[in-house]
């Protein structure tokens, strides 16, 4: 009995601590309620900290999610940083449509076969990457003229074989007016009229290069040339067909090409270079023709200086080329009958194709009897040379001790003026004939 009363004892007192317990924690809340009350301004700040706090919380919630989300991008621009970086390697790689691998390739994003471009998005966009090539003998005078087109950021171009053909040096001119200089061959095959140069430009904008075994007939194209330096020049035209002669196969384009043009690339209307303009031309048809690319992607490595390169041995019946098609004959010289100094020539050029020919770029160079170039000109000659005629031109240009007397032959021992055709334009845009142009 004494054990079980001293336990009731216990429990009572337990059970009065916990009692006097609360009301002391009671009274707290209540003197606190009472002292908040009693400064009404206190509520307010403890509400606005509140409020920070979870303001805080919730921008910091948004900045991680922004940050998770922008994960991928980053490391995809990590990852383009560190392929950009890397070493250059001494083979040329080529800008593919199903393989992006420098920053500069990026642009072509929008190409990737969801809808066709316009012709001048397709000349505002890959008109810089289109270049000048001037070809030049062994005395720096003009060759040829021809375009060409960047296909990779390290300055390699691409172009027909025949535009450097028989040349000691190169020149090339951008879209944007820098200059620079070929410095050797780094692939080549003259049965294909393709080749590809190092030069010394740096930091090129490439075209893309697609596919010219899915093209199709009746497809639309557009030919970029740059045969001025300083302006494109853009034609259309669609594909006629693809012709097989010497186990060559070109594409037939009814886009005109000029010589100056040849070598520069055509595109689809997806802005990819599906073939490389050529300077042949089919006489009977009036058609242009472009090597499909498909060839330049097969190229070997072959580094040839250019006073090495061999001579283009491809010869295609019914198909000649544009240079031909303009004759220069019977060229007399006029002289200063007192001094015996040259004073100018005259000359005949015949049009061998079926239209008119203008814009004629001819480049003079006057050498001496003993061979030696003393002097050059250029002059260009707007025409029209009407189809299958003859035209008489002159260019003034004095040259002094152009001949002199041989008084062991007795005769006159006069210098030579060679006549190089640059370039011209074939106007399509009138008829066939002059008499087509009377009866019309």
């Amino acid at each position: 009995m004494k054990r079980a009363a001293i336990l009731t004892s216990l429990v009572i007192f337990a059970c009065s601590s916990v009692f006097l317990l609360c009301s002391c924690a009671k009274k707290q809340v209540v003197a606190e309620e009472k002292e908040i009350t009693a400064h009404p301004k206190a509520l307010p700040e403890l509400e606005m900290a509140k409020k920070a706090h979870e303001d805080e919380k919730e921008e910091f919630e948004r900045a991680e999610k922004a940050r998770i989300e922008k994960t991928p991008e980053l490391e995809k621009a990590r990852a383009l940083e560190r392929e950009d970086l890397k070493p250059t390697e001494p083979q040329i790689e080529y800008s593919y449509r199903s393989k992006v691998t420098t920053k500069e390739y990026l642009r072509s994003a929008d190409v990737d076969r969801k809808g066709e471009l316009t012709v001048s998005q397709i000349t505002k966009k890959y008109s810089p990457s289109v270049v000048t090539i001037v070809a030049l003998d062994e005395n720096d005078q003009p060759l040829s003229l021809g375009s060409g087109f960047f296909i990779n950021t390290t300055g390699h171009i691409a172009t027909n074989h025949h535009v450097l053909e028989g040349s000691a040096k190169g020149i090339i001119k951008t879209f944007e007016g820098e200059k620079g200089e070929v410095f050797e061959i780094i692939k080549d095959d003259p049965k294909l009229d393709l080749l590809v140069v190092e030069t010394s430009l740096r930091n090129t904008l490439p075209v893309l290069l697609g596919d010219s075994d899915a093209i199709t007939l009746g497809e639309k194209i557009v030919a970029i040339g740059n045969p001025a330096g300083s302006k494109a020049t853009v034609s259309e035209g669609t594909i006629m067909g693809i012709i097989r002669r010497e186990g060559l196969e070109l594409i037939e384009i009814t886009a005109p090409i000029s010589p100056g043009s040849s070598g520069g690339p055509v595109f689809n209307l997806f802005g990819e270079v599906i073939g490389v303009a050529t300077a042949f031309l089919d006489l009977r048809e009036n058609l242009n023709f472009a090597v499909p690319v498909n060839y330049l992607k097969t190229l070997k490595l072959t580094r040839l200086e250019l006073s090495s390169l061999p001579r283009m041995t491809i010869k295609l019946a019914d198909i000649e080329r544009e240079g031909a098609l303009v004759e220069v004959f019977d060229i007399h010289y006029d002289y200063d009958l007192r001094s015996q100094h040259l004073t100018g020539i005259k000359f005949a050029m015949r049009n061998r194709c079926n239209y008119p020919i203008r814009k004629i770029k001819v480049f003079f160079v006057y050498k001496n009897s003993l061979g030696e170039v003393v002097s050059y000109s250029a002059k260009n000659y707007e025409g029209p040379i009407l189809p299958k005629l003859p035209l008489l031109f002159s260019n003034l240009h004095a040259i002094h001790y152009f001949r002199k007397w041989d008084s062991h032959y007795r005769d006159w021992s006069e210098g030579t003026v060679e006549i190089r055709i640059l370039d011209y334009e074939i106007d399509r845009s009138i008829r066939r004939s002059p008499v087509d142009l009377i009866l019309k």
